[in-house]
């Protein structure tokens, strides 16, 4: 399992910033806050991660680690357009395409956690579907 620090530096040095230059530490730790909670949500999950809101322990299993990664960075490109629109920046970047990455590692983050969830179907013990039966009022107004 790993832990909230260790998450922050392999963030930062995706973007090639492993000091924090140019992206700040809070970024990163609700890019990864937004990342966790949509991950959850589309699992049907509670995942945690050590050192995020104070959580002593992590529940992220590994095969979710490179999908959290991707939806850390969209929200972290996300941000930094929205960052460009609402004030004065002189950073030399482009939105169009901010925007465009950000859009490609959504897409990406979608394909691998559609091949994580079939996965999981695939190697479950107990039925992916069940019929439901409806229960007929019995009279109508």
């Amino acid at each position: 399992m790993t832990n909230l620090d260790a998450l922050i530096v392999r963030l930062g040095n995706q973007f090639l910033d492993p000091y924090s230059l140019a992206l700040s530490e809070d970024l990163k730790k609700e890019a990864f806050r937004s990342s966790l909670a949509e991950l959850n949500l589309t699992l049907g999950k509670s995942y945690v991660i050590s050192g995020l809101d104070s959580e002593l322990s992590s529940t992220i299993p590994d095969e979710c680690l490179a999908i959290l990664l991707k939806g850390a960075a969209a929200h972290v490109l996300e941000a930094l357009c929205f960052h460009k629109e609402v004030s004065f920046s002189n950073l030399p970047t482009n939105n169009l395409d901010l925007e465009s990455w950000a859009k490609y590692l959504r897409r990406e983050r979608d394909q691998m956690l559609d091949g994580l969830r079939l996965r999981s179907l695939s190697q479950s013990q107990g039925q992916p579907w069940a019929q439901w039966k409806l229960k007929e009022p019995m009279k109508y107004d």
